[in-house]
């Protein structure tokens, strides 16, 4: 049984760690779709996101995004598959 598309905005999105974030909120939004599951070009976020900004150090990626209307947030580990879940309501 397929998933129905859901519409998706990213309302922001910072990749680091440490207190060390840059904003990559308009590098994620060129890769969403209507699915809540975001396939970047690579499978490396550094590479994806044009560089490693706190080098050596494990970052994450966090994203705040709505869906159908409703807000959601995520944190994701370092390299991690970007899957957004559906917001509680």
């Amino acid at each position: 049984m397929g998933q129905k598309p859901v519409k998706i905005e990213i309302i922001s999105a910072q990749y680091g760690a440490n207190g060390k974030f840059v904003d990559v909120t308009a590098l994620l939004r060129r890769y969403v779709g209507d699915f809540p599951v975001i396939v970047l070009p690579s499978a490396s976020y550094n590479a994806s996101f044009g560089g490693d900004p706190v080098p050596g150090v494990v970052k994450e990626l966090r994203i705040r995004y709505r869906m159908d209307g409703k807000e959601g947030r995520v944190s994701l580990k370092e390299n991690a598959p970007v899957v957004l879940p559906v917001p509680e309501p």
